[in-house]
């Protein structure tokens, strides 16, 4: 197996994701005792019941475990959006760093593509349009393709997406909501 696919002890997603909101998914699947602790933004979005959609059980391949079965809400695959999708085609150009050397259908296409041949670009403009982002997946005309979320979880009013990180530094906008977080005057006891 390449060591692309291989998934076990330090992936996030079994060690983290899956023990903790498994447990919580079992204990309360629509979220009520506990989706409001995950984000303080919750509170202010009315967030509802977790849609049963989002806690569905379904078969998946996940790496070197095969076959699992999971909540729909755990492994999620998110298409890519589709202005992106169209800015992509649209912006496709020379001087992107492409090296596209084969000789298959895609990477012609692609080529043409690159080297700002129109009849390419409407081609790829039309069949976005008709196939659409779902229809995206392994498509010559798509430069982004889909991602699997750790865990999305969705409400009535409200989409919570979850990334377990193990050895990822913290993004820009998790310091600035930890700094803030930690900022807050801690109330005082009588």
């Amino acid at each position: 197996m390449s060591p692309r696919k291989r998934v076990g002890k330090f992936n996030s997603s079994v060690t983290r994701v899956w023990p903790v909101l498994g447990a919580l998914l079992r204990r309360d699947p629509a979220g009520g005792q506990w989706l409001t602790a995950l984000s303080p933004r919750i509170d202010e979005l009315s967030h509802g019941s977790i849609l049963a959609k989002s806690v569905r059980p379904r078969d998946a391949q996940f790496g070197d475990f095969g076959n699992v079965n999971l909540p729909s809400c755990f492994e999620f695959a998110a298409e890519p959006p589709e202005a992106f999708l169209s800015w992509l085609i649209e912006s496709a150009g020379v001087k992107w760093n492409h090296n596209f050397k084969g000789t298959s259908e895609t990477e012609r296409k692609r080529r043409a593509l690159l080297s700002g041949d129109m009849q390419a670009k409407r081609e790829a403009l039309g069949l976005l349009s008709q196939k659409r982002a779902r229809g995206s997946r392994g498509e010559w005309w798509a430069f982004e393709g889909f991602t699997s979320i750790d865990c999305c979880l969705e409400t009535e009013n409200s989409l919570l997406v979850i990334e377990g990180k193990r050895t990822e530094s913290l993004s820009p906008q998790d310091n600035v909501f930890h700094a803030a977080k930690s900022a807050r005057p801690e109330p005082r006891s009588r």
